[in-house]
């Protein structure tokens, strides 16, 4: 079942839901890949400029996948946007972003975070030594 999100990026609201697991198992996938999901992590979260470079040093194919499938849900190409007037329908791409692209970057980046939060249950959920650990 899908969860419901809200983003806020520069002072604007986003909204919508995660995506479906199938485009979720994509975007794990992807992220591994080119090395996106190390800077994913919500335990250890990177800076907002650290989480744009890591989408700008993917392959523009690969970013471009991965804002299909966390972004257009598998349906449509929209998000929820709320602009101060109220909450609006809009579809959500570069063009709204102008003289401002690197806030679409971190956008999608968001969106990936909460879409693959999950993964990062697997790991260890302290730092301490375990018994009979290194």
């Amino acid at each position: 079942m899908a969860r419901q999100l809200k983003i806020n990026i520069a002072g604007v609201e986003y909204g919508g839901s995660t995506a479906p697991a199938k485009a979720q198992e994509e975007m794990l996938h992807m992220a591994v890949n080119v090395g996106l999901i190390s800077f994913l992590s919500e335990k250890n979260p990177s800076g907002d400029a650290e989480l744009v470079m890591a989408l700008l040093r993917a392959p523009f194919e690969t970013v471009q996948r991965l804002i299909a499938l966390a972004l257009r849900d598998g349906k449509a190409d929209l998000v929820l946007r709320d602009d101060g007037q109220g909450n609006i329908v809009l579809p959500i791409g570069p063009n709204l972003f102008q003289d401002n692209i690197q806030f679409y970057y971190l956008l999608v980046a968001y969106v990936l975070r909460e879409n693959l939060k999950g993964f990062f249950a697997l790991l260890p959920q302290s730092d301490a030594v375990q018994p009979g650990g290194a």
